[in-house]
């Protein structure tokens, strides 16, 4: 009795490690599947130069803000020289 339960735990855990390791293929070859339609839906949709051009309108309007911004210190020092020289410097 005692060997026949031995034999019935082995056979079980046998289907049991078969399940497994099916399952890990299955789930691996889905992981594959999944990665190459990825890469087939960005390249379809051409969402690499999206971001590419994204990240180019980004550092533009970054630079554009640096520019505004000296514009704006330059204009304010125009504006009070201006006013010095119309108003007077303590007024």
């Amino acid at each position: 009795m005692e060997k026949l339960s031995f034999v019935l735990l082995q056979a079980a855990s046998s289907e049991i490690v078969g399940y497994l390791i099916s399952a890990v293929f299955i789930i691996l070859f889905l992981f594959a599947v999944f990665l190459v339609t990825r890469v087939l839906v960005l390249w379809y949709w051409k969402v690499d130069v999206i971001v590419r051009n994204q990240e180019e309108q980004t550092a533009l309007i970054k630079y554009q803000n640096q520019l505004t911004e000296y514009q704006t210190k330059v204009l304010k020092e125009f504006i009070e020289q201006t006013h010095n020289i119309a108003v007077g410097p303590n007024k």
